[in-house]
């Protein structure tokens, strides 16, 4: 597990650093799986758009959030099938993803689907490091009866910048997206896109950055969700 959490961050740090990436061929749908009880399979479709072979590795993960941390853990409880997978240019390919955990489901179960395109070793160049993109699907198992997120915000403020704190005491995970913070009328903060998850149970904290004329008064929470729009305040504090 720690090669594999130290290889995800080598993939952040190349991302960054000078160096030359073999281009994904891979496609995948959908990004997102969400599962209510007694339903306990769902599939995974796979392309492969490019003009040769490729070998697809899936992991499923165990995915918690622990002191503000992404954590991903091996388990056994969802499978995915086949694990790898040969696929021929230009073809098609599903994957199943099975809970076989016999447990009932409590609130809302969390894993992360990892997709790999297996780099193909006589293709490696002197002084190149080749690398695949990887793709995460999210994953989730949720009882008929399990309540939804229950949230409160607040931004905390420092010499170094803001961030918004997000606690979910609630079964079910925030999908934050499309967010505005306003503060006594004024927009202060507009970020589009994916802001992050915030799983049942947990608190994440995103940064904000330097963000200018934020006073001490609650700011307004204005965003997007699983379950559509919302709107609350968020009070400030100094640390």
């Amino acid at each position: 597990m720690r090669k594999l959490l130290a290889g995800i961050g080598a993939l952040a740090l190349l991302a960054a650093s000078p160096v030359v990436a073999n281009a994904s061929s891979l496609s995948v749908s959908p990004t997102t799986i969400d599962l209510t009880a007694p339903e306990a399979a769902s599939t995974i479709g796979l392309t492969n758009n490019g003009s040769k072979p490729v070998t697809v590795q899936l992991r499923v993960f165990r995915w918690s959030q622990v002191n503000g941390k992404e954590k991903l853990t091996a388990t056994n409880d969802v499978v995915a099938s086949p694990p790898v997978t040969k696929m021929q240019p230009g073809k098609d390919y599903t994957v199943r993803i099975v809970r076989t955990s016999k447990k009932p489901i409590a609130g809302e179960e969390t894993y992360r689907v990892l997709v790999d395109e297996v780099p193909v070793k006589s293709q490696a160049k002197p002084g190149v490091v080749g690398f695949i993109i990887r793709h995460s699907i999210p994953v989730f198992f949720g009882s008929a009866d399990g309540a939804g997120p229950d949230v409160k915000w607040a931004v905390a403020k420092s010499a170094s910048g803001a961030s918004l704190v997000v606690q979910n005491a609630g079964d079910g995970r925030l999908k934050l997206t499309d967010l505005n913070l306003s503060q006594n009328g004024k927009a202060l903060v507009n970020r589009q896109g994916l802001i992050g998850y915030v799983l049942g149970g947990s608190t994440m904290t995103f940064p904000l950055g330097k963000v200018k004329g934020l006073g001490s008064s609650p700011l307004v929470v204005k965003a997007s969700s699983q379950n559509g729009p919302l709107t609350a305040k968020a009070a400030v504090s100094s640390r």
